[in-house]
């Protein structure tokens, strides 16, 4: 369980919030972007995923109801417990409250076939916790493994809003918490050498009361291994 002194912390009791308040709080259906990362998923052949911020589950049972068996880690303790619950006995699923970079380091390397993450990476991570996090899911996936992840990007509607804490990153409370916006440089900028951008693609979503513009990114892990680091931003 993450600490409360820690931005982990944070997040942690900002989303338990929001999902005591609305344990729906992004809609009933899965999201737009997990028929998009299906589609290259089935091409693929992907039978097994790590899925990071799993919520209260909403894309994990489509993930489940499409054949994949799902691995997830949530740092939400209310979310945890409310996908916990829809997905009791459930077969194919295992789902863990922890912070994900803790969770990535626990697990075996080339264990998974992908990894799935929906706006989880806008979440208030600094340049390096990025690059560590990617190091990660680039150890953790087989050979020919993807990574796919969606996040807000900077031409988003609320990209310059608040107060600026790091660089693309706004602290928009009180109407939201702390987030990080992507381009294209910062997807390149944090990407290990194993991993290869393979699709890169922008999408207007009509989630909630306002449209946001969301990055689409699938990765490819190649054969290539070792300690090489990410481009450096400044």
């Amino acid at each position: 369980m993450p600490a409360r002194n820690t931005r982990a912390g944070y997040q942690d009791a900002f989303w338990s919030s929001q999902y005591s308040t609305d344990p729906e709080f992004f809609g009933r259906v899965e999201s737009p972007f997990s028929h998009w990362a299906m589609r290259l998923m089935k091409r693929d052949g992907v039978s097994s995923a790590l899925e990071l911020g799993f919520g209260y589950g909403r894309d994990t049972g489509y993930l489940l109801a499409s054949g994949i068996s799902v691995t997830g880690v949530e740092v939400s303790s209310r979310g945890y417990e409310l996908a916990a619950e829809r997905f009791r006995g459930v077969p194919g699923v295992r789902l863990h409250h922890s912070d994900a970079l803790s969770f990535l380091r626990s697990m075996a390397g080339a264990s998974m076939d992908a990894v799935y993450s929906n706006l989880f990476f806008n979440m208030h991570f600094t340049r390096a916790e990025h690059r560590a996090l990617m190091l990660e899911i680039e150890r953790v996936l087989s050979e020919g493994g993807l990574n796919l992840f969606s996040a807000r990007s900077t031409n988003d509607p609320w990209y310059g809003k608040g107060r600026q804490v790091g660089p693309g990153t706004f602290d928009h409370s009180p109407q939201g918490t702390t987030m990080v916006y992507f381009s294209a440089r910062l997807v390149k900028g944090i990407t290990p050498p194993g991993l290869k951008t393979i699709l890169l693609e922008e999408r207007t979503e009509g989630e909630g009361d306002f449209p946001i513009s969301v990055l689409y990114v699938c990765q490819k892990r190649s054969a290539v291994r070792g300690n090489a680091v990410p481009t450096p931003l400044p």
